[in-house]
Order: C-alpha cells, then structure tokens, then sequence
C-alpha cells in the first residue's frame, strides 16, 4: 500500500501579507529507493495561489521519466520514501527547467504556450525556498509555501 496522499495541493503566500501569489514555479522532488530520486516541474500557482496534484499524476510522471531514462529510474511511486520536497526555482533552475522542455518537447507533448508561461513565472521576485514534508497515510496533503519579496 502506497503511503502518498491522492491528493496535494500546495499554497503558495506571501510570507507578510500572507495573500496568495500566482504565476509561481515550483518542483516536487520524490525520493526514490532504488537508483535516483524523481524532480518534476509542477504546475505555475493559480490565482489563488494554489498548485494541485494528484498520486495518479505523479505516478504517470514517474512512467514517463523512466521511459525516457531506461537506466537512471527504478523505484516506481508506492517504492519511494515517505518524503517529498517541494522547491521554489531560483531563476537559474527556472531557466534550465524551461530549456529541458525545449530539449524534451517533441517526448513530453508540451505546448510552446505552456513553456512561455514557465518562462514568464514570477520567480525572480521572491527569495526560493524548500519545503520537506513526511508523508503519512492521509487522502489529501496541504503545504503551505510562504515566499519573502527580493528587497
């Protein structure tokens, strides 16, 4: 039995005003057991400051990362540690996580709109951070990410 949640949903705020921030990207690292953890780009922050994903989608992720890298993933999701952590992109990740997509999107089916988006994030504006969370068995998993404005 797969101790991940079905469902996380991640807020991002302000860390002083505590409103909700869009156009934020972000990443979930999964820490695999066997050969190398799994890193993917999630969604840019909604409106209200909310990324959601599901366990269905991590999972369909982790499918497509091992076939695309035979021999650098093993671990399928219910394998991996009870441990996930979600960063914020500093603007040097943000670059080469939009310059991957561009290497892997005749593979991943991403859009050129959908990358421009990733390309126009709000990062620079905030100070990045990581949050680590244990995974215990719940339905649904809530992080809060609380981002400091650059002075």
């Amino acid at each position: 039995m797969s101790i991940f949640p079905d469902t996380i949903k991640i807020l991002v705020l302000d860390k002083d005003s505590k409103k909700p921030i869009s156009n934020i990207a972000t990443k979930i690292k999964v820490f695999a057991s066997h050969k190398n953890d799994y890193n993917f780009i999630l969604p840019l922050s909604d409106e209200m400051g909310y990324i959601k994903i599901t366990k269905d989608w991590l999972m369909e992720e982790i499918k497509k990362e091992q076939a695309l890298f035979v021999m650098d993933y093993s671990s399928m999701l219910e394998d991996c540690k009870p441990q996930i952590e979600i960063s914020v992109l500093d603007t040097e990740a943000l670059s080469r996580a939009v310059n991957a997509m561009y290497l892997f999107q005749d593979a991943t089916g991403i859009s050129d709109d959908e990358i421009a988006k990733y390309k126009n994030a709000d990062n620079s504006k905030y100070v990045p951070c990581t949050v680590n969370s244990k995974l215990e068995s719940v339905k649904s998993l809530d992080v809060d990410i609380l981002l400091k404005l650059r002075a």
